[in-house]
């Protein structure tokens, strides 16, 4: 589709000129030329996805609370932990995620499809090593006549070799391993069939079933340290207490094959269709997680989960809307909020925003990148913030029909190989923060416990808000807060945001 945004100030992505900056700015301008005559063949925001939040600490979780896991299943732990695999991979048949494939290179992730839906199920020790797995497979599978243990022993002990190595690398070499191994194992005849059923294991998405942790069931799990197989962008952790039939079940999903709502809508799925155990009720206000290291070597990441009473945030919003008649998006006044706070003051975001699909393009992401500080006024407040959500709403409507600045960057940014995306962020730091930013927010409506996502091109931090009103413990209501950043500031703005939203305080773990 030929661009028909020629009249857009790509000047206004930019804030604070530099000679990166400026130098930056060019190359988009050259970009947006050149699109003029050669339209990208892949949407922009996906293709900076996968060079930009592909790894593990870029996935995002979701977790889902007192679910019927099995019907009225009776059995042993093992006999139970199968029946659940079984019966999740019937339910992810009916979802286009389920048939997604990672294919890794050495700068991104591209994305392929297959036709059928797996899962395997697996166990691991304390060391993350993997123990055992499991496939289940679509029926009428059938693997080689006689060598398919050899097979999983071979996957998982190609798993432990390579599990220690970095995110783009450790699947690669899985996959060459497990290739080796089948030319030795396997006579000829048996080769192409024993690579294909074990390509489909690879494929599938991971299951690990765990037990419930009962003194704090509002924590997310170590899910790094059980590394999936890695081709499938669905991992889960499940934790089980069969003999009560309740089930805690934790999703994780790389963001360069699919978006939150979307997984969102599928566990909502889930849970109508498999039923609650129990009713939820989520922590006071004023609760933190235990901070979480999400990155494979231990350092570049952690996460931590909050809930805060956000009664007074809805209350302000009803006021501004009842005194000046205008429109209040939630992720806007959000935004403002913690921007409110000298920890967050200095920073531009990234605020995403749904693009409705048209004209053959599908569904994407766009972004608002925005500096609210700029609009704050000292002696007219109020008069600062709305020019702030005027602001907002321009950009943001902009974005939706495909027509913005950042955009337009994205989809001129297509253009290139995926080594320029690591090359521009490496080289050009700065620049690229003075275009996108140096951090994220966004607003999950619907989520209960959100293990937000990362980004390269938003280096300084990541914050996410799921539902607002959530039932709480003590009878009120709270809204989920999920931040990842470098673990040597995660203590700082977790501390900031307890300023911003709710009590100076952690609930104790």
């Amino acid at each position: 589709m030929k661009s028909k945004n020629r009249g857009i100030k790509m000047s206004q992505l930019v804030d604070r000129w530099g000679i990166g900056t400026v130098f930056a700015f060019l190359i988009i301008k050259l970009l947006q030329g050149a699109k003029r005559i050669f339209p990208p063949k892949e949407d922009g925001w996906r293709r900076a996805a996968r060079a930009y939040i592909s790894l593990e600490h870029h996935k995002f979780g979701l977790g889902f609370f007192g679910i019927r896991p099995a019907g009225e299943i009776e059995a042993s732990p093992g006999d139970a932990a199968e029946a659940l695999a079984r019966r999740l991979a019937e339910f992810l048949r009916g979802y286009p995620i389920s048939y997604v494939t990672l294919d890794w290179g050495m700068f991104c992730v591209r994305l392929s499809h297959k036709k059928t839906c797996e899962v395997v199920l697996t166990a691991y020790a304390q060391d993350g090593s993997m123990e055992w797995l499991k496939p289940f497979l679509e029926p009428g599978s059938t693997p080689p006549p006689e060598c398919e243990n050899e097979l999983l022993d071979l996957i998982r002990e190609s798993y432990n070799d390579a599990r220690g190595l970095p995110d783009l690398a450790r699947p690669r070499r899985l996959r060459r391993k497990v290739a080796k191994g089948i030319r030795r194992l396997c006579r000829p005849a048996n080769r192409r069939p024993a690579a294909a059923y074990a390509d489909r294991i690879l494929s599938s998405a991971c299951v690990y079933v765990d037990s419930l942790p009962y003194e704090n069931e509002f924590q997310d799990p170590e899910y790094v340290r059980m590394k999936p197989l890695g081709f499938s962008p669905l991992q889960f952790h499940i934790q089980c207490d069969f003999p009560a039939n309740n089930a805690n079940i934790w999703v994780y999903c790389n963001h360069a094959a699919e978006d939150g709502r979307a997984i969102l809508d599928m566990m909502d799925d889930l849970i109508r269709q498999w039923g609650r155990s129990r009713p939820v009720l989520y922590p006071q206000s004023g609760y933190a997680s235990k901070p979480v290291c999400c990155s494979s070597d231990g350092k570049k990441i952690w996460h931590v989960a909050m809930y805060f009473d956000f009664v007074p945030f809805f209350a302000e919003r009803r006021r501004l809307t009842q005194a000046y008649g205008v429109d209040v998006p939630v992720i806007a006044l959000l935004s403002w909020n913690v921007t409110g706070h000298p920890a967050f003051a200095k920073h531009r975001f990234s605020l995403p925003v749904e693009i409705p699909a048209a004209a053959g393009r599908e569904t994407s992401l766009g972004f608002v990148y925005i500096l609210p500080s700029k609009y704050r006024d000292g002696n007219a407040p109020e008069e600062g913030l709305l020019n702030y959500l005027a602001e907002f709403a321009r950009l943001r409507d902009e974005t939706k029909a495909r027509r913005s600045a950042s955009y337009e960057m994205l989809e001129s940014f297509a253009l290139l190989p995926p080594v320029f995306y690591k090359m521009t962020l490496a080289l050009m730091p700065r620049a690229m923060a003075g275009f996108v930013g140096t951090m994220g927010l966004t607003v999950l409506n619907g989520a209960g416990y959100i293990v937000v996502t990362s980004c390269d091109s938003q280096p300084e931090a990541f914050i996410s808000f799921g539902s607002l009103n959530l039932p709480s413990q003590d009878g009120g209501t709270v809204g989920a807060v999920s931040i990842k950043c470098r673990p040597e500031k995660i203590e700082f703005y977790a501390n900031a945001l307890r300023e911003i939203f709710g009590e100076a305080r952690a609930t104790d773990n």
